[in-house]
Formats: C-alpha cells, structure tokens, sequence
C-alpha cells in the first residue's frame, strides 16, 4: 500500500530510481546506502519495490546478490532494472 509509505522516504526514493540510467541495475541495499530507511516498518521499502515492479517501472532481472547490510546476516537480495 503506496499510501502507507512514509512519504518524505518515498520521494527520495523516486528521486533515487530516476538518476539511475534505464537498464540500470540496483538492490534495496544501494536505495538504503543512497537515502536511508524510510520512518516506521522497513517493509516499507519491499512494499515500494512491489509497487514499482507492478507500475513497469522496475523488473527483476531473477539475480541475487549477497546482502552488504550487516543486518541481513549474508542472506541474498534481489537485483533490479529500471525499466522507464
């Protein structure tokens, strides 16, 4: 739900996505090293990711990398390609 999306995060987000070249590839962990995590619950940026994937603005490329949060504990991360 876009609407529950801690707006202010939101738009740098969208900001984020635009700089970056159609075809170019990025992870949650790029978005969060670049603008930080959104206030409140960090599905929030999954559920942006989701958002974005369905409005054709990113796909998956069906690629993983190696989370570089130390947070994530290793675990793999989706990568993503700006599609428009």
């Amino acid at each position: 739900m876009l609407a529950e999306i801690d707006p202010a995060w939101r738009m740098q987000a969208t900001i984020f996505r635009k700089s970056l070249a159609i075809g170019g590839l990025f992870s949650a962990d790029l978005l969060i090293e670049a603008i930080g995590k959104p206030l409140g619950h960090p599905n929030q940026i999954g559920a942006l990711f989701r958002a974005w994937n369905s409005q054709g603005l990113i796909e998956s490329q069906g690629n993983y990398v190696v989370s570089t949060r130390e947070s994530n504990n290793g675990r793999s991360i989706r990568l993503w390609r700006r599609t428009a």
